[in-house]
């Protein structure tokens, strides 16, 4: 088999195609590098990244032993797997072990990369403008990507305009009309949703999940509003310390940061790729299939869209969430916002069950700041499931809501990190 390496393409894809890991580690070896041609050195470190990518969420061992790989080639490659080395560093060690050498120009271009990597990421340590890492135990941790809100123009930086809503083709009345939001701070976001293992290490409490869907690495599901909200509360004793030390002013006010659900707006703005849209109709692609888990590619096989319904097809193609991180981020380096599983905003709501919408109460209109209803005895999820189709995978879509107690199988959440006044402590 001869692989076409494409920078769109993952390792994590990889495993859908039957490549073995010799496969892919003769092509990267073989491939003809030319320092004067930048597209040889992008095409050769993408392809080094994605290696790098698979190590850092264990899905290039999960993958290596379902191929049936040599047990010592296995056990080689845990062996220089190290919780919170910096990426770069893990991508070295993995070097050494698959490849008799690097030649020297791509191991200086990684260097730069790693020391960029350095420079905009804080492990352990609340630093705003900064991707945080944090450690649950040994061998878990929480990765948050920052969202900033704000850009430089002429060397001062001013408010970003984020336009909430959408009127294209696929777009339904409620998500109209389209309106300008201005969010004042900058926050973070988890690069995935929260993980069944994360839960596990976090509350503590079981929840009744079949062996259909369960996975350390798959998203928490069955998990109502009240439960994420409680999780936050639980993280934000778990990092107290962190969350002590992050204070700061903004005028005479004093702020720390708090986990917490994200507003309906803070999780748009991020779906869209925050400051780095590039106005894809999904989160990070116009091809649905790059970046999501839905219905059409989340079973078996891919399904038809335009014959029979969606349950008669979701059920006989045994249709499923899927580990977090398998699909591609978005501009912010954010996964699974579109499809997999929905995520639990904090906003408050009312259904409409005549005009089968989400009402939000004063919220949803032009050129409002930091909006977020609390209002209504519905509470607000965004972002498509496995088990919708594509263009209810939207970041615009608002069309479902549910009871704050609700629990469902494809109902998840993502957490949040932003900014509260210090005499107020959040969820």
């Amino acid at each position: 088999m001869t692989l076409q390496y494409n920078p769109r393409f993952t390792l994590k894809q990889a495993r859908f195609h039957a490549l073995s890991c010799s496969q892919l580690c003769d092509f990267l070896k073989n491939l003809n590098y030319a320092s004067n041609k930048d597209d040889d050195k992008v095409l050769i470190e993408d392809a080094w990244q994605d290696l790098l990518d698979s190590l850092y969420d264990g899905s290039l061992i999960r993958w290596l032993k379902q191929l049936g790989e040599d047990d010592s080639k296995v056990k080689e490659i845990v062996g220089v797997l190290k919780p919170f080395v910096v990426h770069g560093e893990i991508l070295k060690d993995l070097a050494k072990k698959l490849f008799d050498s690097i030649p020297q120009k791509i191991a200086d271009y990684l260097d730069d990369k790693i020391n960029n990597e350095q420079k905009r990421k804080s492990v352990g340590i609340i630093v705003p403008q900064k991707d945080l890492v944090l450690k649950l135990n040994d061998s878990v941790i929480m990765e948050f990507i920052w969202v900033e809100t704000t850009v430089k123009k002429t060397k001062i930086k001013q408010p970003y305009d984020f336009y909430m809503g959408s009127d294209d083709a696929d777009s339904f009345s409620w998500e109209r009309p389209v309106h300008k939001v201005h969010l004042t701070n900058g926050y973070w976001l988890a690069k995935y949703p929260v993980t069944q293992k994360q839960w596990e290490i976090i509350d503590k409490n079981g929840t009744n999940i079949s062996a259909l869907f369960h996975g350390e690495n798959n998203p928490m599901i069955k998990i109502s509003w009240e439960d994420a909200g409680n999780f936050c509360k639980k993280l934000n004793h778990f990092f107290a310390s962190q969350i002590e030390q992050s204070v700061f002013k903004k005028g005479e006010e004093e702020y720390h940061y708090s986990f917490a659900l994200p507003t309906e707006a803070q999780w748009e703005f991020a779906a869209r790729g925050g400051v780095r849209s590039k106005g894809y109709k999904y989160s990070g692609s116009n091809d649905i299939n790059e970046v999501a888990w839905y219905y059409e590619n989340s079973g078996e096989q891919y399904l038809d869209d335009d014959k029979g319904s969606i349950m008669a097809k979701t059920r006989g193609n045994k249709n499923t969430i899927h580990p977090v991180g398998l699909k591609m981020p978005n501009e912010l380096g954010i996964h699974d916002m579109s499809g997999n599983v929905w995520e639990w905003c904090k906003d408050c709501c009312e259904w409409d069950s005549n005009r089968r919408m989400v009402v939000t109460e004063g919220t949803y209109k032009d050129d409002i700041t930091d909006p977020c209803c609390t209002v209504g005895s519905s509470r607000v999820f965004r972002g498509g499931s496995w088990l919708n189709p594509s263009r209810i995978c939207r970041p615009s879509y608002r069309g479902y809501s549910s009871d704050p107690a609700d629990r469902s199988y494809n109902l998840g959440f993502r957490v949040a990190l932003i900014p509260v006044q210090k005499d107020i402590r959040l969820p």
